[in-house]
């Protein structure tokens, strides 16, 4: 392994501001909160499960006793759950910095949430879609009330999004329910491209209100892939060192929006589709469209 170019300690001093990180409680997720408290910035851990996040939470102050750190109840794969998480975390800040939507799920069997949309695509895209569209007013506030206030999103995206199904977006058929080789990675892989394309495309029509967006691969982790085939594809690392990749996006100041990295804050190559602005928006505009249809947000 080489030595990586970008570390804990070329994180600046966080103080002042606020982050939420979804999937806060575990892996790269909790790695990530360690080091932004660590930096003095105040973070709300998103995550699903109270014992879970609270567990995290007690061991994030162990670490750091001087940890500002707090649970937002936050499950992706129920659009409810992300309004509620949403409207909570406005009652409590009215500002925020970063927005890391880090949680996922990988290769799980197939499964629809109460909306009909496979859990994959639901919790690693459209959960992350809906969370980042209701907190856009505040970061675009924030933002606004000081140049000196930067103001990111980093959307954990994947190398397995350069596998999606026919090179990008099942719009006939987003649940992807044919027959094809590795389904649930195929399906993984879509929802991964889907974090990229939404990254891109708020970059393009977004980021002239002074917010950044920025996208990423934070390296493959120990134990998690168990497919040989995918082997060829993935070099092993730890949470620690997948974590950076994320830390050098959310608070570098080498980052820059409309970027994709990898490890250790390098630029990537994302895949043509990933890159394609019609794509990103028909993507952009097909997900408005279903939550409306839904009734989670109006015209």
């Amino acid at each position: 392994m080489s030595i990586t170019p970008f570390n804990a300690s070329l994180i600046p001093d966080l103080s002042g501001k606020i982050a939420l990180v979804t999937g806060g409680n575990t892996g790269i997720g909790y790695i990530t909160c360690l080091e932004l408290v660590r930096h003095n910035a105040k973070v709300y851990l998103g995550a699903r499960n109270k014992d879970r996040a609270q567990e995290a939470i007690k061991q994030l102050k162990n670490q750091v006793p001087t940890a500002q750190v707090e649970w937002l109840s936050l499950d992706l794969g129920d659009l409810n759950r992300v309004e509620e998480a949403a409207s909570n975390f406005k009652k409590k800040e009215s500002r925020l910095h970063l927005l890391i939507n880090n949680a996922g799920i990988m290769a799980t069997p197939y499964e629809t949430n109460k909306d009909g949309i496979e859990i994959q695509f639901a919790t690693n895209y459209i959960g992350h879609f809906f969370l980042t569209h209701l907190l856009l007013p505040t970061l675009s506030l924030t933002a606004k009330d000081s140049a000196a206030h930067q103001v990111r999103v980093v959307n954990i995206s994947s190398l397995a999004h350069n596998m999606a199904p026919n090179g990008g977006i099942n719009f006939d058929d987003p649940n992807n329910t044919g027959r094809f080789f590795l389904k649930p990675w195929a399906r993984y892989a879509q929802s991964k491209l889907a974090n990229i394309l939404h990254a891109n495309y708020l970059d393009r029509h977004y980021s002239n209100r002074g917010i950044d967006f920025i996208s990423l691969h934070p390296g493959s982790i120990t134990c998690i892939f168990k497919v040989i085939y995918w082997f060829a594809f993935f070099v092993f690392i730890t949470p620690d060192q997948g974590a950076l990749t994320t830390l050098f996006a959310a608070t570098s100041p080498k980052a820059e929006s409309g970027k994709y990295y990898i490890p250790f804050g390098k630029e990537g190559t994302i895949s043509s589709c990933a890159g394609d602005d019609k794509l990103q928006d028909r993507l952009y505009e097909w997900t408005c469209t279903k939550l409306k249809s839904l009734g989670y947000i109006q015209d």
